[in-house]
């Protein structure tokens, strides 16, 4: 079992999960476990999954943000929210609402005593609860892009204020299908919380990278490139890589005296086909993008709950 225990910092967190974590190997011969920071936990996942039964980890709060959210929530089978961060304890439970990791907030009596052996009782006793709720939450899909019948599409080589944009904007609107236009923000992409109701969603100024490529491509539906060279080029962009559909368009429809009419109909048909590819094709996973998460083994907590 995977545990996030944060803090402001990830210094409290750290003292607490060392603690918690001798007393269990002082206290439970048939229960093992170990602590580790975020960081090296993240980077090497698979090193720590059959290392313990209890995995503690420690970190600060605010790096569970909406864009790393399937990451937090295909790791992490509990996370512990420390009583001096506990206002950002909605957040977070918001952030990985999706997923089957249980949220809580830490116990402020168990957490200030910082006693291990008096503290380990009652969060061993938490944890069999908790990990009753993950149970019924379990059959929950880790959330992708396949998830919402809006269409989020992101666009290169034309801005929002490019006046041909906002004609393309308003046909499409004429036709029944409402847009909205933003900058590129990786955290923005993963935040499903809109004031405006919409069906197409226009993402510009996208910089990605080897890092970012798998965070983008679960929530990207399609690419439009306007380019002066319409023909792809030899070597496979990201999107390519994970099967997402992409247009080139002529960079010159976007002139002044770029025929609108073409421009709308190349669009509407490439979120046609986008559209189709969204509601058909499964999630691809693409090796030198990510990390596939840690196996979950079958363990058996205090002889009492299996858990996977």
């Amino acid at each position: 079992m995977f545990i996030y225990v944060c803090c402001a910092g990830g210094g409290s967190s750290s003292l607490f999960c060392a603690r918690i974590t001798q007393a269990i190997k002082a206290t439970d011969e048939n229960l093992t476990a170990c602590f580790v920071d975020l960081t090296t936990v993240r980077a090497a996942p698979l090193a720590y999954a059959t290392q313990a039964d209890l995995i503690f980890v420690y970190g600060p709060a605010g790096a569970i943000r909406p864009a790393e959210a399937f990451d937090y929530g295909s790791l992490f089978d509990v996370v512990f929210v420390a009583p001096q961060v506990r206002y950002l304890l909605p957040q977070i439970q918001r952030c990985l609402a999706d997923y089957p990791t249980v949220v809580t907030a830490l116990d402020s009596q168990v957490f200030g005593m910082m006693d291990g052996a008096r503290g380990r009782s009652t969060l061993l006793e938490q944890l069999m609860v908790l990990d009753w709720q993950r149970g019924y939450a379990s059959g929950r899909a880790l959330t992708t892009k396949r998830g919402d019948k809006s269409l989020e599409v992101l666009v290169y080589g034309a801005s929002r204020s490019d006046r041909a944009i906002q004609e393309l904007v308003a046909a499409l609107a004429a036709q029944g299908i409402r847009c909205v236009q933003e900058r590129f923000a990786l955290d923005r992409l993963y935040d499903r919380t809109f004031t405006t109701p919409f069906e197409v969603r226009l993402l510009f100024g996208a910089e990605v990278t080897a890092r970012t490529a798998a965070k983008v491509a679960r929530r990207i539906d399609g690419v439009l490139r306007f380019t002066t060279t319409p023909t792809a080029s030899a070597r496979p962009h990201w999107d390519t890589e994970y099967r997402i559909p992409v247009v080139r368009l002529d960079a010159r429809l976007l002139a002044r005296r770029g025929d609108r009419t073409v421009l709308v109909d190349q669009v509407l048909a490439f979120l046609q086909t986008v559209d189709a590819v969204a509601q058909g094709t499964q999630s691809v996973s693409v090796a030198h993008f990510e990390t596939a998460p840690p196996p979950r083994p079958t363990k058996t907590l205090l002889g009492l709950l299996t858990y996977r």
